[in-house]
């Protein structure tokens, strides 16, 4: 009977990833980016269920952290094979876990580092120790309470900079984390992509570029993904006012 491999461990998992990743690296001037599976706390939502996992992490701390162990395990594994056949032709490794809500954190800055931070350690240590690419770490809602944690887990971009969000004012954030951390994204999508003109959308591309490119380490994009209420214009006012305004 033929046996099929560990997820970890199965070539199909990986086929084609090293020929895409040199003919990107070849034949464009674009930074390559490999996209790994979501994180921990993502996928104990997903097996637990989003409510019961929050739980888990105070009511049953054992089993929680056995659960995170057991998946960064295998996150870890599957990450390394995608880096061995990716070999040097990337430039940024992107992965997530998402954190917090529009007001703080899913759970209290304490827990967070006391049960999940030395997860997150272990799984962006094992990215630099196979790889030199950048590492982009995307959380959505209001993180500032533990923007300093992730730099500590090192990550190298934060994204999506939700800029609506408690206590997320892009301007601070450059102030007080932009010689450790770049950024990526922090162009609305609650509010100014689906409802704003295309005026005030091109007036917030260069308000943000002012603020978050100042002494580089920016990379412009929305927060979130775009959804089908956004006016086309304001797209491509958003890309082209980027284009014109952000080469810095």
């Amino acid at each position: 009977m033929h046996q099929i491999p560990l997820m970890p461990s199965n070539p199909d998992l990986f086929e084609g990833l090293k020929e895409k990743a040199e003919a990107l690296h070849r034949n464009t001037d674009y930074a390559i980016v490999l996209n790994l599976p979501v994180g921990i706390v993502h996928t104990c939502q997903f097996m637990r269920g989003f409510a019961e996992w929050l739980m888990d992490l105070g009511t049953d701390t054992q089993f929680a952290c056995r659960l995170m162990d057991l998946i960064a395990d295998i996150w870890i594994r599957i990450a390394q094979n995608a880096l061995d056949a990716v070999g040097a032709n990337i430039d940024v490794v992107m992965w997530g876990d998402d954190l917090a809500m529009q007001e703080g954190p899913l759970m209290s800055p304490h827990m967070y580092r006391e049960l999940i931070k030395p997860r997150h350690k272990r799984m962006n240590a094992a990215l630099k120790a196979h790889n030199s690419a950048k590492i982009h770490f995307h959380s959505c809602g209001s993180v500032y309470s533990l923007v300093e944690d992730l730099i500590d887990t090192g990550i190298d971009a934060l994204n999506p900079i939700q800029v609506n969000a408690r206590n997320m004012d892009p301007a601070h954030l450059k102030d007080k984390f932009g010689t450790r951390l770049a950024f990526w994204g922090g162009i609305d999508t609650q509010k100014l992509l689906p409802f704003g003109k295309p005026e005030e959308v091109r007036q917030e591309v260069r308000t943000i570029i002012d603020c978050m490119g100042k002494g580089g380490g920016y990379i412009l994009a929305s927060v979130h993904n775009i959804q089908a209420e956004v006016p086309p214009e304001n797209i491509v006012a958003m890309f082209d006012e980027a284009k014109s305004y952000g080469k810095y």
